[in-house]
Parts: C-alpha cells; structure tokens; sequence
C-alpha cells in the first residue's frame, strides 16, 4: 500500500490508483535479500519530426513542451509512475538508480 507521501509525489489521480497492485519485495535467497530480480526499462521516447525537429532548432522549450503535450507525449515521468503505480517496480527502487528531475511532471 503506498503512502500518502508516495501518491502526492508521484500525483497519481485518483481513478488511476490500483492500490492492490502496489508492492514492496521482502526479499529472498533468489534476489540475494534485496526485494528486486531483474530489470525494467523506464523511459521516454521522442520522436523527432519535422515539427519536432524545427521547435527544437528554434531552441524554444516552452513551445516544444506546448507542442508535446498536444500530441500526447509519454514523458519520463509518466512511464515511470505508470511502473510504480502497476507494481512492476517501487517508488523507493526508482528513486535509488533515478535523478530525482526525471520525475518532474512537465505537463507531457
């Protein structure tokens, strides 16, 4: 069950909480006692268009987050919220290997 702290972090909407999928690893002899056996991918993709690729010459970031967001871009931020919050990993695992930037919310 996440903490109060946890889903205020992560600004996770209500209707989109699955509290029974949220988990902490106990650990084990497979995991070596750590809670974690393998790897997960988060991560954001930007597929750089001729628009894309234009805004980014024009070296303007607002207009290039404005555009992303009309587009519906999948930020850093919501690929690793969606991880955690599915319990393919814990807030607590992405915030030890993660900058903690990476999780600032830019509106994509």
């Amino acid at each position: 069950m996440p903490t109060k702290e946890e889903v205020e972090f992560l600004n996770i909407p209500a209707q989109d909480m699955k509290y029974q999928d949220w988990h902490k690893g106990k650990g084990c002899e497979h995991c070596f006692g750590s809670g974690y056996l393998g790897r997960e991918a988060i991560f954001e993709l930007l597929n750089v268009t001729p628009p894309v690729r234009k805004i980014m010459a024009e070296g303007n970031q607002s207009k290039l987050f404005e555009y992303l967001i009309e587009h519906g871009y999948e930020s850093f931020f919501h690929s690793g919220r969606n991880k955690i919050s599915t319990g393919i990993t814990t807030l607590e695992e992405a915030l030890r290997v993660l900058p903690r930037q990476m999780f600032t919310d830019i509106g994509c």
